[in-house]
């Protein structure tokens, strides 16, 4: 991956240091594939989907620098951990009007994850699916 740094991987994991840029959410999403995680088409995408939004509110809220992305498929679940520079947060409510561009990354994550969290006093934010009763049967 171009402008990346692969500092470790394995059937099951991969971690990833990407520049903050316009092309890290798909070099993010694209780290998915080179691991063994057994999900099912609609859930790949799911993962896919979120890990993008993760990684644009970092491109977006953080300025410089890089974001560090954790893939690992282990016991029939999915977690993803997204660490950048940005300032802490505390996620909230969303309080702009539905038809409001923007701002919809950590509802979808809420909605469609199994569980979600983030690390107070840090811009580490994680997500969970539990993908063992949608693997893929040969």
């Amino acid at each position: 991956m171009a402008g990346s740094t692969l500092d470790r991987g394995t059937a099951h994991r991969v971690t990833l240091d990407l520049p903050l840029a316009v092309d890290a959410p798909a070099a993010a999403r694209r780290a998915l594939d080179g691991i063994e995680h057994g999900l099912g088409p609609e859930f790949e995408y799911t993962v896919k989907l979120l890990i993008s939004e993760l990684v644009t509110n970092a491109v977006q809220h953080c300025g410089d620098g890089h974001v560090q992305i954790d893939i690992e498929a282990l016991d029939g679940t999915i977690r993803v951990d997204v660490v950048d520079c940005g300032p802490s947060f505390i996620p909230g409510p969303r309080v702009k009007e539905l038809d409001a561009e923007g701002g919809w990354g950590l509802v979808l994550v809420d909605q469609l994850s199994s569980r979600w969290g983030s690390f107070s006093h840090s811009a580490h934010v994680w997500f969970e699916i539990d993908a063992g009763a949608f693997a893929q049967t040969a």
